[in-house]
This record gives C-alpha cells, structure tokens and sequence, in this order.
C-alpha cells in the first residue's frame, strides 16, 4: 500500500523548500492575483520608469508562497526568463543593519541565483570603507550585467529592511534608483502597512502598488480542501464537504480564513474524520500554538498585557472591567 503523502505535501512554514513543480502544484488560493503581477512585470519594460509591489497580509496569508510561486513562473516563463533574473531574499534578514549590508545581502542572493560560488560581498568587505554601499551596488549591477538580464527582487518583510537601513539619506537614495534603473524592479511583503510607506514624510510614501491579501471566504476554502483532496488521492474530506459542510463552515470560522491555518482544518478532517467540531477545535488549537505564541509576541509587551487580561476572561469584559487589574487609564486600554 503506498504512504500517504500528505504531511510532506503541506508544507506550512517554508514553501521555499519546495520544487517548483510541487509548489506551484500546492499553490491553490491565489492565482488571479499571482497573474495580475506577472502581467505587471510584463508591463515593466527597460524604456519606463519600473512599477514596484508591495504585498500586505498578516502572518500565514501566504506572502512567501506568492513571492516563490513569482519566482517559479517566471523561470517557467520562455519570454519573462529571457527578460527577468528572480533574485529572492531570505524570509528573515536578520544581518542587514544599513544600506550597504542590503546591497551586500542582493549580492550574494544574485550570485545564488547565477549558481556561481559566493564571494563577491565578502571580497568588498576585505576593504570596507565609507562608499561600500556605492561598491556594493555597483558590483551588484556588474554580476547583473553578466546575466544579460534584469533583476526582480523578491524580498519577504522589506518593512524590516527599510526600518534596519533606517537612515533617511539612505532610503532616499534607495528610492531614487528604483525610480530611475530600468534593470531593477522590487516586490516585497509586509504583515501590515508600516511607517516607511505610509507617513507622508518618508522616501518611501505612496511609492508602491499595493495589494492586500484577503482571508478565504466559505467557497475558497472549500477548493483549498478539494484541491488538496484531489492531490493526495483523498477520498474522504470531499465526502465531509458534502455530508457535514457545517464542520468546514466552522473551521473557517476558527482559522480565520487564513490558508496556513486552513491546511492544518484540512489535515484536521483527514485524519480526525470520527470526530466532531470541538474535537476539531482542540486539535486545531494543539497544532497552531508556535503560530499564535508568534503573533502574541509580536505585540509590544503592554499591548500583550492587554490581550492577557481580555483572553483570560470567559464572559466579553469592558475597558471599564480591566481598568484596575492594568492600571491604566481607560483610553490607553481602549487604544
């Protein structure tokens, strides 16, 4: 009897990992958006100014799937692969902390991308000097001249790298040459929209076409499940789909509609079909706690201290009722 292949199918933390073919395979919930993009890429040709994206959605609403699935089209892609070298950043940069670490980290991740060893940024920094940024981007563009392409960088939370680079003659100059070199074009992600886009004294203020990531409706979530059904040769999610569609109903409502969270509902009705909704529940719960421990973390410690009085109250609760275990004015509490 052949193993189910599920639980490698559903990779729900690191699609970068994944080949191509099954990525794009997996790839399910946003393809109409995925088109609207490869036709802006298209449209960016080297005689105009280039359009740069920025993609906003909360953790798991699958910008990294979106950004690799770019990657993988336009390598699949006779004319975009003639035109485009995808150059794709790390999930998480945690060593960029200026200009010139950014264009030091595009260096290598373009080397990566031409399979060539990587020892350009590391050459630049035997002699590091007040102008390696200038270097680095300067050498960034040789390699890139050698491809006889244009790069397309596909960077994961560019709100962290702008706020790590943070100084403003830097961003600046960032924007300036994303406004005027053809050979570059930029599409980042961000859990939400940030300071360096949105306050209208930053370089980077109504800059980017901006998208915003949707959570699955009733009928979208449905297709994530037949899709991934269908793949894993599974016969009986699509039999719950039509005998207890209120078991799927209530998952969307617990996930959100957020497709991380909906590949684990979908696990959840494959494996626990004897069960019911809270036993869904608990599973669900077990299953998604690093996911819910990040995003508690993510909050700034008394914003935590909130969430930690309203979350241990079974009855909805008042800024009035949290008052005086927070010791805070009600405003606050309300903000």
């Amino acid at each position: 009897m052949n193993e189910p292949r599920g639980d490698a199918y559903l990779n729900l933390y690191n699609p970068a990992t994944l080949g191509a073919e099954q990525l794009l395979r997996e790839f399910i919930d946003r393809k109409g958006l995925l088109e609207r993009i490869l036709d802006i890429i298209r449209q960016n040709t080297p005689d105009k100014p280039q359009q740069h994206l920025i993609v906003i959605g909360p953790r798991g609403m699958g910008k990294t799937m979106l950004l690799c699935a770019i990657r993988h089209r336009v390598n699949g892609d006779v004319a975009l692969n003639a035109e485009w070298l995808p150059v794709s950043f790390h999930e998480e940069q945690y060593g960029i902390g200026d200009l010139a670490d950014f264009w030091l980290e595009a260096i290598r991740h373009l080397e990566s991308a031409l399979n060539r060893p990587s020892q350009a940024a590391d050459e630049l920094l035997d002699h590091p000097d007040d102008d390696l940024a200038e270097r680095a981007e300067a050498r960034f563009f040789e390699l890139l001249a050698e491809s006889g392409k244009r790069a397309l960088l596909l960077v994961d939370n560019l709100n962290d790298i702008f706020a790590a680079i943070r100084v403003e003659e830097s961003l600046h100059q960032l924007r300036a040459l994303l406004m005027e070199d053809s050979r570059l074009m930029l599409v980042g992600t961000a859990t939400s929209y940030f300071t360096e886009i949105t306050d209208v004294s930053q370089p980077f203020h109504d800059f980017f076409r901006t998208f915003s990531l949707e959570r699955l409706n009733q009928e979208e979530l449905e297709t994530v499940f037949r899709t991934l059904a269908d793949a894993n040769n599974d016969p009986t999610v699509p039999q719950i789909l039509e005998k207890a569609p209120e078991r799927v109903q209530a998952l969307r409502i617990l996930t959100g509609g957020n497709p991380r969270l909906a590949k684990l509902g979908y696990r959840i009705l494959r494996e626990g079909l004897d069960g019911d909704v809270r036993r869904d529940l608990e599973r669900l719960l077990d299953e998604c706690t690093p996911f819910f421990k990040h995003r508690i973390e993510g909050l700034a410690k008394e914003g935590r201290r909130v969430f930690d009085a309203i979350a241990r109250r079974w009855d909805p609760v008042t800024v009035d009722d949290l008052k005086k275990e927070l010791r805070k004015p009600s405003n606050y509490i309300s903000a």
